[in-house]
């Protein structure tokens, strides 16, 4: 099973907490599973550690904000295209 996470937690909250929590959930993941996360390009977190894992690193700074969402949209939509996920996980709770 592909799995996609959204690691915006991880650019929030850089240790402990939810993304402490999301990050054991990922670990323990069966072993045919692949698990992706989106993450900023440079993140300063402890990431999850298992076989199957792919990073997809995006660079979320940048101005003026309203191309900066579209953008991300598109980066999103994209990466989904083009690995077929079966489920996609959001880790941000408003």
């Amino acid at each position: 099973m592909k799995i996609l996470y959204d690691g915006s937690i991880y650019s929030i909250q850089v240790t402990g907490g939810i993304n402490r929590y999301f990050a054991n959930v990922i670990n323990r993941l069966p072993d045919d599973f692949i698990p992706s996360l989106i993450v900023e390009k440079y993140p300063e977190f402890n990431c999850p550690t298992h076989p199957n894992l792919k990073l997809f690193r995006w660079y979320k700074r940048f101005r003026p904000e309203r191309f900066r969402v579209l953008t991300e949209k598109l980066y999103a939509n994209a990466i989904n295209k083009f690995n077929n996920f079966d489920s996609l996980i959001p880790l941000i709770i408003h």
